[in-house]
C-alpha cells in the first residue's frame, strides 16, 4: 500500500519534470503554455510565451539567501554560541537551442557557494539534455573536505540518466514512477495548459520607469497574484493531481484529496491574507512585452512556530532570472563518455534494479 505522502511525491516528480521540459525548451508541442500562444490575458504569461517563442535564448539566474545572526544549534548543526552571518548562493547560466524541435539541446552551468566568517565553499556542477537524454557532471567541490572515495570517482564525469533507469532507480527505493512515453507526456502538459487557460493569474499592481537591461529598454512593472485567478486555479490544481495518480492509490485517498480542497475554500480568505501581499518585479521589453528579467527580494524574521527564531535573527532573499541572446547560436556536444545511473547506484552501494543493458562509456 502507498501512502498520501508516495503519491505526492511521484506527482511532484511528474510535474517538475514537465514544466522542466516545457521552460527549458526539452518538450515544445504547440500549445506549449510557455511557447507560441497569444493570449493578452495575463502580463508575465505573456510575457513568457513571447521569451519561449524564441528559437534559441540563454536564462541566467541567482539565489542569494543571507541568514544574519546565526547561533546555537540549526537542526543537526551546532553553530556556537557567537552569532554570524551565512550567505548561502545558488547561480546558474542555461543556454536553449530549439531550432531543431525534434533535437532540442540545453547546457546548464550552476554554482553553489557557502560563505561564513570570510570562509568560502564552492561547487560547480554542469547539466545537459539532448533530445531524450539528460547527463550531469559534479565539475568540481571544495578540496579541502572529506569527499569519500565514491564521490572524487564521480568527479569530472558525464553520468547520463534516461527516464527508465530512473524508474528502476526510485523503484528499488519503493517509489514508482508510471510510464511515461511520448502520449503520457503529451497528455500531461496538455492537461497543464488547460490549467491556467483562460485565467489571469497575476495582476500588475504598480508600473514603474523604464530601464536598461543589457542593451534593451524595458518596461518595469511591480506584480503580485490576482485574487479571482488564485482562488480559481487551486481546486483545479488538486483534481488535477488527483487525476494522475494511479486508480487505485486515488480510491484509498479520495476522501483526504477531497477534503483539502473543501478545507482550502472554506479558509480561503485566511490563505489570501498571507498571499495578497506577496510582489515580484518583472521587466518586459518595450515594444514585444517579450519578458528579460524577473526579481524577488524579501527580508524576514523566522517566525516563533518555525523553531528558527531562536537561533536565526533574519533571513532575506534575492532571487533574479534574466533572458537573453534571442536566436543566438549555441554550440552544445553531446557527452561520448559517461556513467549511467546504474553505475553511479553501484558506486555509492545503493540499492537499485540491475539494468538489463548499459550503455555506460566509463569504467
Amino acid at each position: 500500500m502507498k501512502n498520501l505522502k508516495t503519491i505526492g511525491i511521484v506527482v511532484g516528480v511528474i510535474i517538475a519534470a514537465a514544466v522542466v521540459a516545457l521552460a527549458s525548451g526539452a518538450y515544445n508541442p504547440s500549445w506549449n503554455p510557455f511557447g507560441a500562444s497569444k493570449s493578452n490575458e495575463d502580463l508575465v504569461i505573456v510575457g513568457f510565451e513571447k521569451t519561449f517563442d524564441a528559437k534559441s535564448l540563454q536564462i541566467d539566474g541567482s539565489l542569494e539567501i543571507i541568514a544574519k545572526g546565526v547561533k546555537g544549534e540549526t537542526g543537526f548543526l551546532d553553530f556556537g554560541d557567537e552569532p554570524k552571518d551565512i550567505t548561502l548562493t545558488i547561480d546558474f547560466s542555461n543556454k536553449i537551442d530549439q531550432q531543431d524541435q525534434q533535437n532540442v539541446k540545453t547546457d546548464t552551468d550552476i554554482t553553489l557557494g557557502l560563505n561564513t566568517e570570510g570562509v568560502d565553499l564552492s561547487a560547480v556542477l554542469k547539466l545537459q539534455t539532448q533530445k531524450d537524454n539528460f547527463y550531469f557532471m559534479i565539475a568540481s567541490l571544495p578540496a579541502f573536505l572529506p569527499l569519500g572515495d565514491s564521490l572524487e570517482a564521480l568527479q569530472g564525469s558525464w553520468v547520463k540518466i534516461t527516464y527508465p533507469e530512473l524508474q528502476n532507480f526510485l523503484a528499488a527505493s519503493g517509489v514508482e514512477l508510471p510510464s511515461m512515453g511520448q502520449g503520457e507526456m503529451t497528455g500531461l502538459i496538455q492537461g497543464l495548459n488547460d490549467l491556467v487557460r483562460g485565467k489571469r493569474l497575476f495582476v500588475a499592481k504598480r508600473k514603474l520607469a523604464q530601464e536598461k537591461i543589457g542593451e534593451t529598454t524595458a518596461q518595469r512593472y511591480v506584480v503580485g497574484f490576482d485574487k479571482d485567478g488564485f482562488k480559481a486555479i487551486i481546486p483545479d490544481y488538486i483534481n488535477f493531481v488527483k487525476s494522475l495518480a494511479p486508480q487505485e492509490q486515488i480510491a484509498e485517498f479520495a476522501s483526504q484529496i477531497d477534503k483539502m480542497q473543501e478545507d482550502f475554500l472554506a479558509n480561503f480568505e485566511e490563505n489570501w491574507a498571507v498571499l495578497k501581499d506577496f510582489t515580484f518585479d518583472i521587466w518586459t521589453e518595450k515594444g514585444t512585452g517579450k519578458l528579460v528579467k524577473m526579481q524577488w527580494q524579501k527580508e524576514i524574521q523566522p517566525p516563533q512556530e518555525s523553531g528558527l527564531s531562536e537561533s536565526v535573527k533574519t533571513l532575506s532573499f534575492n532571487f533574479v532570472l534574466t533572458f537573453s541572446n534571442f536566436g543566438a547560436k549555441f554550440e552544445t556536444t553531446e557527452p561520448t563518455e559517461y556513467k549511467t545511473l546504474t553505475d553511479v547506484a553501484q558506486l555509492f552501494a545503493l540499492p537499485a534494479e540491475p539494468a538489463t543493458t548499459s550503455d555506460s562509456t566509463l569504467p
